[in-house]
């Protein structure tokens, strides 16, 4: 465990979430009380929370193989919840993908080289008839939605939890850590004391979210400060979370610059400690949506680029080289989705992608659909499949209880 065994400062906080964070941490066993096999019925019609995890850089062979250095991700983790054999990234590097998380905004130039010098994204026109915005750079002006800009039009309560955000403060500040605009990202390498990574944080590359700077610091925050008292209630807890590891703990770096191992068996460590903090959470229990996943398939892996769900080539406009760099996507990853309304040891062999990740979303919580997650509109599972669209997640994973989508009322 991190810090030789001990817990870490974050536990004083979690202790509010009682049992489910008895002892320092998770449990390999998967039973401590982030156990949503689907045996416990939702407390709700549809699903009111939603929390993602994002990790880095592995192929789904690399995570869920036989020998899997990552056991709670690859073994516990989908005999609570089920396992999307399927899923795909959609681009490579990092940064584009985690763009298109909340935004279905294809790669450009900048995005795909992971924005190393942090500047604005100069538009060519607007966006066109797929959403999508032309031009190049890093951070989109206002015009160009983000799910954030939804959640605060429709009132919706969001966060963005960042580990280590803040702690080297001559790097980042502590919430709504970014560089200054026009200058060099000095996130790209981690700190010992600091390994936070500013292009895992897409929330930073869009103005509609930095220009504000109350509001950015109160909806992206520091992980450790944060997180496990926000879930101590309901009332407390925002009803869509992204939580972005640091480049150890989310398995980017191998040799982590405070000395700790990472990849695999960083990620397996981080997934023990905070997966029971969301899933004993109460607002979890009663209509949770924990989804853990992959930016891409890279690293030291072989280089996958493949792709699914009719994903779209890159605009000409914008980059010359396919979403992948040589491929038309980011490569088979995995993901794993825990709640009540899944049952455990469900296996879906359906296609996805970050675009239908974020399609998920909005269809969740009532939303427009952007960029290329809007691209078709089949709903039901032979349409989609037929088509190859990015179709939102269906009775394929949410085997316990279908959920109820409110834009299909």
């Amino acid at each position: 465990m991190r810090d030789s065994g001990k817990c870490r400062g974050w536990l004083a906080a979690a202790t509010a979430l009682g049992a489910a964070l008895a002892g320092c941490g998770g449990n390999s066993s998967g039973n401590s009380g982030g156990d949503s096999s689907g045996s416990v019925a939702p407390e709700s019609a549809s699903i009111g929370h939603v929390f993602i995890m994002v990790m880095e850089n592995k192929s789904y062979d690399r995570t869920f193989g036989s020998d899997s250095a990552a056991p709670y991700l690859a073994q516990t983790l989908p005999a609570q919840g089920a396992l999307l054999q399927n899923y795909y990234a959609t681009g490579h590097a990092s940064l584009d993908n985690y763009i298109a998380m909340i935004s279905g905004q294809a790669p450009n130039l900048s995005t795909q080289a992971d924005c190393t010098f942090y500047h604005d994204v100069l538009m060519i026109g607007g966006l066109n008839g797929d959403g999508q915005a032309l031009g190049q750079g890093c951070v989109y002006p206002s015009a160009v939605p983000s799910l954030p800009d939804q959640f605060k039009a429709a009132g919706i309560r969001w966060k963005g939890y960042m580990q280590d955000m803040g702690k080297d403060p001559t790097r980042e500040a502590p919430a709504c850590g970014h560089p200054a605009l026009n200058s060099r990202d000095m996130t790209q390498a981690a700190a010992a004391d600091d390994q936070y990574a500013t292009r895992h944080n897409p929330f930073m590359y869009f103005h509609s979210i930095i220009d504000d700077q109350a509001y950015c610091e109160a909806h992206v925050v520091n992980m450790e400060n944060n997180l496990a008292a926000d879930l101590a209630s309901i009332d407390t807890t925002p009803q869509y979370s992204f939580i972005t590891p640091n480049l150890c703990d989310d398995g980017h770096d191998s040799s982590c610059a405070d000395g700790e191992v990472g990849g695999l068996s960083g990620i397996n460590r981080f997934l023990e400690n905070w997966v029971p903090v969301v899933t004993g959470s109460p607002a979890f229990k009663k209509d949770g949506l924990l989804i853990i996943l992959y930016d891409e398939s890279a690293g030291s892996d072989t280089e996958d680029d493949t792709a699914c769900c009719g994903e779209a080539r890159s605009l000409l406009i914008n980059t010359p080289l396919p979403p992948g760099e040589t491929g038309p996507g980011g490569g088979r990853v995995g993901a794993v989705l825990l709640s009540p309304f899944i049952e455990g040891g469900t296996v879906s062999t359906r296609t996805y992608n970050h675009y239908a990740m974020l399609r998920t979303v909005e269809d969740i919580f009532g939303l427009e659909h952007l960029g290329y997650a809007a691209a078709g509109d089949a709903t039901d599972a032979a349409s989609c499949d037929a088509s190859r669209q990015p179709c939102r997640f269906g009775a394929d994973i949410f085997t316990a209880a279908l959920p109820v989508f409110p834009g299909d009322q």
